[in-house]
């Protein structure tokens, strides 16, 4: 068999190997099944390479060259593949759990379905590969490059992104909570539909970043640029941003202030161009109210909601407020409320407090 005669060809080193590849660029070396585990493979050239389900757990394949090779459904778990050349290998349901992959080249690698839990990825270079539904929890991927990356619908629970180049990556429906994304960029990533609950991502550069149907609820975005950043259908419960927060361009038609899609602003319709960025550059969580330009009295009246919304729907906001009243009378109400350009009667504030 082609596997047999290939085997021996291997056993025979990797300066014997290397040059019978060289001298022989027509062969494409045939493996499928083959048990290497333990094996020293240290820069055998096995680019193109018919490698499906080959057992490699353990082995040492520093600086190989697995380019283009069919490794699908191979097993690599706890395999030293420390600067090998992966590109567009074909990974798909491989296990490379614990796995050493720092500085290793994976660039447009489909890595669909793979286990790279506890796999470390310091440094490795996964532009545009296909992570679909990869398992990465527990993977430590400080200072990757997944530009352009499909991660859609991967497990990423307690990865480390330390530094990681995730501009334009696909990290669609993916949950997101436990992520740990310091100093990550993601300018120009795809969040739809992601879980971000509790995230900080204060003072981060998240320009053109799709956030359309993504909970973003009790995110922590303070300084943060949203420059151009799509949030139709978002959840912002419970969000934190503040007059540093970059709301500038800003694509939404509507968003829900409370999960599982209630109480969506506005109520019914769309937002008009720019009033997303005037409304909520006008109501902070504190209830301050921040305006720079002149408000209409269709802008009035979603700031009003939504400030009745908030104190409806926070308790401890609520709490607060019926404090100030308490202690201050409508004087304190007005004190909070009242704007040179903008105010809520405090009459009106008192009735919401006090509704049940």
């Amino acid at each position: 068999m082609m596997e047999d005669e290939h085997f021996k060809k291997l056993k025979q080193g990797v300066d014997a190997w290397n040059q019978w590849r060289k001298n022989n660029p027509s062969i494409i070396p045939c493996l499928r099944g083959v048990d290497l585990s333990h094996a020293s493979l240290r820069e055998f050239d096995f680019s193109y390479a018919k490698l499906r389900a080959v057992n490699f757990a353990e082995a040492d394949l520093t600086q190989a060259n697995l380019s283009y090779a069919e490794l699908c459904g191979a097993t690599l778990r706890d395999a030293d593949l420390t600067q090998a050349n992966l590109t567009q290998a074909n990974l798909t349901q491989a296990n490379l759990s614990y796995a050493k992959l720092c500085g290793a080249t994976l660039e447009k690698a489909d890595l669909t379905q793979a286990n790279l839990r506890i796999s470390k990825l310091i440094g490795a270079n996964l532009n545009q590969a296909i992570l679909q539904n990869a398992e990465l929890s527990h993977a430590n991927l400080t200072n990757a490059k997944l530009w352009k990356a499909n991660l859609w619908g991967s497990r990423l629970d307690y990865a480390e992104f330390w530094e990681t180049n995730l501009s334009g990556a696909d990290l669609s429906e993916i949950e997101l909570r436990e992520t740990k994304l310091l100093g990550a960029t993601l300018w120009g990533a795809n969040l739809s539909k992601a879980d971000l609950r509790g995230l900080n991502l204060s003072g981060y550069n998240l320009c053109e970043v799709n956030f359309s149907e993504a909970n973003l609820s009790r995110v922590h975005a303070l300084g943060t640029d949203f420059t151009g950043a799509k949030f139709t259908g978002a959840c912002i419960e419970d969000w934190n941003i503040n007059s540093e927060t970059k709301l500038d361009n800003i694509d939404c038609k509507y968003v829900y202030l409370k999960s599982r899609q209630q109480k969506r602003l506005p109520i019914t319709g769309e937002f008009t161009r720019g009033e997303f960025q005037t409304l909520f550059t006008a109501v902070l969580r504190t209830a301050d109210i921040i305006l720079h330009d002149c408000i209409d009295q269709r802008t009035i009246q979603l700031i009003k909601e939504a400030i009745r919304q908030e104190i409806q729907g926070n308790a401890t906001l609520k709490k607060r407020l019926k404090f100030a009243l308490k202690a201050g009378g409508l004087e304190a109400l007005k004190a909070i409320f009242n704007h040179p350009l903008f105010s809520i009667s405090a009459e009106t504030i008192r009735g919401w407090l006090e509704a049940e």
